[in-house]
């Protein structure tokens, strides 16, 4: 198993679960996409009431506060949080995984490689998602974790893990949807692994910058990025 190379895996933005963005919120030097205007809310810790992230542990999640495009139910039409660029080796195989909360909605991960021009090269979709199976909450099987391996393709410098969440099941009696997720992981995977490693935080070490000094298991400053 190598190290989970996800910046910022432990969210630590969100102060060790203590703290709560309800609006525009997503792990510092995470970024978010969609495929439709879905009026969605980015959140960490949140709703204020701290039922849905594992104690001690922060987590993210996406709202749509409406049933837009709630006829498309396959994977086409999304809205997704990403991390940064991770580096790559062509040809290395990695695993890529996220725990995650489904309510009224399907949730899965992606994952996108890029070359030294920044241009996409290649995408995956997990094979696995959590279709409105396990919801998340302050216990951990009370999450699913997403994942699958693959090989970074040649000319592959860069990818980015990402978590999506599909439009608002039709048919519901709250016409809304949530997806919490947490614990990312994207690791370099043995040629004869077949099964996920265990989650770990990240082994980037100690991380400097003019927001703080911030490490796998202490933040000096409690930083948050907000969405534009």
């Amino acid at each position: 198993m190598g190290a989970n190379m996800v910046p910022d895996s432990g969210m630590m933005a969100g102060a060790g679960g203590t703290k709560t963005y309800t609006l525009d919120a997503v792990p510092t030097g995470w970024s978010a996409y969609e495929t439709f205007a879905s009026q969605s809310q980015f959140g960490m810790n949140s709703p204020e009431d701290h039922q849905w992230h594992l104690p001690g542990q922060s987590a993210c999640s996406i709202f749509q506060p409406n049933e837009i495009n709630n006829s498309v139910q396959n994977k086409s039409a999304f809205v997704q949080a990403h991390s940064p660029k991770i580096p790559v080796i062509p040809g290395q195989r990695y695993e890529f995984s996220v725990y995650t909360g489904a309510h009224r909605c399907m949730v899965w991960t992606g994952l996108e490689f890029y070359d030294v021009n920044n241009n996409q090269i290649s995408s995956v979709q997990s094979t696995e998602s959590n279709d409105a199976e396990k919801v998340g909450g302050k216990v951990l099987s009370g999450w699913k974790r997403i994942g699958m391996f693959v090989t970074a393709p040649a000319n592959a410098v860069t990818a980015l893990l990402a978590i999506r969440k599909g439009p608002t099941k039709p048919g519901q009696t709250e016409k809304t949807s949530w997806l919490f997720y947490t614990m990312p992981m994207f690791a370099v995977a043995s040629s004869y692994q077949t099964v996920l490693s265990p989650y770990s935080h990240s082994g980037l070490g100690t991380q400097i910058s003019p927001e703080g000094i911030r490490t796998p298991s202490l933040s000096a400053t409690v930083s948050y990025t907000h969405l534009t």
